[in-house]
C-alpha cells in the first residue's frame, strides 16, 4: 500500500526545469518526495521531465557546504556593521568566502526569506548595499535629496562611512582614527 501523498510539503516546491511541461506549477502532482541528500537537504522528483532537485536548487544555497546558521551568523555582523573581514576573523572562516556570501545576498531569495525578519530595515539596507557595492552595481534606486530628511541624512552619513570601512578593511589598507 502507498503512501498517503503529503501536499503541504509540495505547496512551495516545482520543478525548476524551464523545459519542463509543468515549469513553475507549484504543489503539481507532478512531484514527489525522492528522499534526502548527505546533508539533510529535501529531494525531489519530476515525473513530468525526470528531473531530480532539491529544496536548495536555484536558490542562493545550492551547493553550500557550510551550515545555514553559519552563514545567517556572518552575515548578521555584517549587518550588524561588521566589516566582512572582521566578521570571518571572529567565525574563523575565510574573508574572501564572507565577501562572497555578501554578493550572493539577494533579500527574494528562500534561503534569507524568513531570516530577513529578525533584521530591522537599516541592517537590511546596510547588508544590500554592500551586496551592490561588492557587485559593483548600483542600488535599483536613487534618493531625492530635496526629500531627505536630517535623520534619513545622518543615517546615510553613517551608513557611507562604514562602507568606507568595509572598503578599506578590503583593501587591506589601515583605518584612520
Amino acid at each position: 500500500m502507498a503512501r498517503p501523498r503529503n501536499t503541504d510539503a509540495l505547496k512551495n516546491v516545482f520543478c525548476p526545469n524551464k523545459e519542463c511541461a509543468d515549469y513553475g506549477l507549484k504543489g503539481g502532482k507532478n512531484l514527489k518526495g525522492n528522499g534526502k541528500t548527505k546533508r539533510g537537504v529535501q529531494r525531489y522528483y519530476c515525473k513530468t521531465c525526470r528531473t531530480s532537485f532539491n529544496a536548495r536548487t536555484g536558490t542562493f544555497a545550492n551547493g553550500l557546504k557550510t551550515p545555514a546558521h553559519v552563514v545567517q551568523s556572518a552575515l548578521g555582523r555584517v549587518a550588524d556593521g561588521v566589516p566582512p573581514a572582521a566578521a570571518a576573523r571572529q567565525l574563523g572562516l575565510s574573508s574572501e568566502t564572507v565577501r562572497e556570501w555578501v554578493k550572493g545576498f539577494d533579500p527574494t531569495d528562500p534561503f534569507f526569506r524568513d531570516w530577513l525578519n529578525f533584521l530591522d530595515g537599516f541592517e537590511r539596507a546596510r547588508l544590500e548595499l554592500l551586496a551592490f557595492e561588492l557587485r559593483n552595481e548600483r542600488p535599483p534606486f536613487i534618493v531625492e535629496s530635496d526629500r531627505i530628511t536630517e535623520e534619513d541624512r545622518r543615517l546615510l552619513d553613517e551608513l557611507d562611512s562604514e562602507l568606507q570601512i568595509a572598503r578599506d578593511h578590503q583593501d587591506g589598507s589601515k583605518v584612520k582614527k
